[in-house]
């Protein structure tokens, strides 16, 4: 709460996986690859999670280029097709749930915000009040919220006054 304020809200993972929502995949940055996907890769070369990562997304985007801007034969074209709809479905539902973090640093470290149990979807979530499973405020917001949200019935939880800085 230090880090991202008192206030919030939570829904239930079958409502956010009804809209494809996924959970995060977190990637320790500094860690390193327990396979090196790559020929002529070496542990010298690949010296973290980031790096092959860095190489991954460069070779999708070479990749992807040369199928864009190639005049494959006609025979061709539907794989090409095809790669282009893989490699899109990987950055949207693969890719964009990544989530690097340095697992090096403290609980207590400011830049420490990861394995939060956070879903990520690729469009606007919308959402009515019985959507919501548990509001997060701080306890002197009780009042104003039953008085303004007085059909909510899901949890409510205070939270703790901000840490000192």
């Amino acid at each position: 709460m230090h880090k991202y304020g008192q206030f919030g809200i939570a829904f239930s993972k079958s409502f956010l996986a009804e809209l494809g929502a996924s959970p995060v995949i977190y990637v320790p940055r500094y860690g390193r690859p327990a396979l090196l996907p790559y020929e002529g890769y070496s542990r010298r070369r690949v010296a973290s999670q980031a790096v092959a990562f860095d190489h991954f997304g460069r070779s999708s985007t070479k990749s992807r280029k040369a199928w864009l801007t190639s005049k494959a034969e006609p025979r061709f074209k539907r794989t090409a097709e095809d790669l282009r709809r893989i490699m899109e479905f990987l950055e949207l539902h693969v890719v964009s749930n990544l989530k690097f973090f340095d697992h090096r640093l403290s609980d207590l470290d400011e830049d420490n915000y990861y394995m939060e149990r956070e879903w990520r979807v690729s469009r606007n979530v919308k959402f009515s009040l019985r959507d919501v499973q548990r509001i997060i405020i701080p306890s002197e917001y009780s009042r104003r919220l039953r008085n303004d949200l007085p059909r909510f019935d899901g949890e409510m939880v205070f939270s703790a006054r901000p840490f000192p800085a």
